[in-house]
């Protein structure tokens, strides 16, 4: 199976955030990958690509929460 990718950025966060990121991903089935890289900070979240509505609906949940924590 292929991966769906889905909320890439590159600024830094902080270690709670980014454990606070890997919680909410989980709870939806789904992973956040944070790298420092040669050419800066990097991240992204994963899921395992089901197709539509799936993916959209994994994206949508996972985005939303961090938002609204966030706020």
């Amino acid at each position: 199976m292929s991966e769906h990718i889905f909320g890439s950025g590159r600024e830094e966060l902080s270690a709670h955030e980014v454990n606070r990121r890997r919680r909410i991903a989980q709870k939806h089935g789904a992973d956040f990958i944070y790298a420092r890289m040669p050419e800066g900070v990097r991240y992204w979240f994963t899921c395992e690509s089901l197709g539509e509505p799936h993916d959209s609906r994994i994206a949508r949940e996972v985005l939303e929460e961090i938002k609204e924590k966030t706020k």
